[in-house]
């Protein structure tokens, strides 16, 4: 994992403990080096804030092989559990979470209230392996492929390869973690439940052609918390990682910090 741990303030009084940190879940098939993740790093450092970005199982430098049989949603947010545990110090964490890492920091937010203080979903993919499923239920080679081989390679751009090897175990781990449909894949209606208090952005972009704007706006109705705001952007796709769109992260995390801040000094 990576970890930047902020001097020590100047102020003897102050624990640099008491100041918020913030912890960075990436994507599927990403890891803690991309853009966003080296942009949340020169934040903190800029800021004197605690940064922690950790690799899943099966990504990046946490396995020299790429995602295999054993990585799940379950899986995965172990390990985004384990480092929010023991890796990310100060009492009080925000969350950032990129596509599927937006569905981890809904997790760690229902886990632990009492370290998440806010969340920023940036093209958050809560429960993307439903659609994942579909897409193969939908395409004959696709669907022949898992089934007698119990895994599917689905072509995509974001790979060197051109595909993703999704595996059966991951679709069907996946249903004891959703948030927005059932395990026979139907779209419900029902609480997200985590703290009133904590506030939420989620940043989408209208040109995603992965993962449809309309989860976070599902995502952003079924919450239960009171501060949530969901912002569209005209001309992002999925990644959200142009120059103009890590700006506007590191303003909706600015945002996020000021209002933490304001929470702690009303209490």
């Amino acid at each position: 994992y990576l970890h930047y741990n902020p001097p020590a303030p100047h102020n003897k009084g102050e624990s640099k403990n008491q100041k918020p940190g913030i912890l960075f879940c990436p994507g599927f098939q990403s890891n803690m080096h991309g853009s966003k993740s080296h942009t949340l790093l020169s934040y903190c450092i800029s800021h004197n804030y605690e940064y922690t970005a950790f690799d899943y199982h099966g990504h990046g430098q946490s396995s020299p092989h790429k995602c295999d049989e054993y990585g799940t949603i379950g899986r995965w947010y172990e390990d985004a559990l384990f480092i929010l545990d023991h890796a990310a110090l100060s009492n009080q964490q925000i969350v950032v979470g990129s596509s599927m890492g937006g569905w981890m920091m809904v997790l760690l937010a229902q886990e632990r209230s009492c370290r998440v203080g806010g969340l920023v979903g940036i093209g958050s993919a809560p429960d993307f392996t439903v659609q994942l499923e579909k897409h193969i239920q939908s395409n004959v080679t696709l669907a022949t492929q898992m089934k007698e081989n119990g895994f599917a390679d689905i072509p995509t751009e974001y790979d060197q390869e051109g595909t993703y090897r999704i595996y059966r175990d991951l679709l069907e781990e996946a249903k004891s973690h959703l948030l927005l449909h059932n395990a026979n894949g139907e779209q419900i209606q029902r609480n997200i439940d985590i703290a009133k208090d904590v506030p939420v952005r989620l940043i989408h972009g209208l040109q995603d052609e992965d993962i449809p704007w309309q989860s976070s706006l599902d995502l952003s109705k079924q919450l239960t918390c009171q501060d949530v705001e969901l912002m569209l952007i005209k001309n992002g796709n999925h990644r959200l990682s142009s120059t103009q769109h890590l700006d506007r992260m590191v303003d909706v995390l600015d945002d996020i910090l000021r209002r933490v801040h304001t929470l702690e000094s009303s209490s």
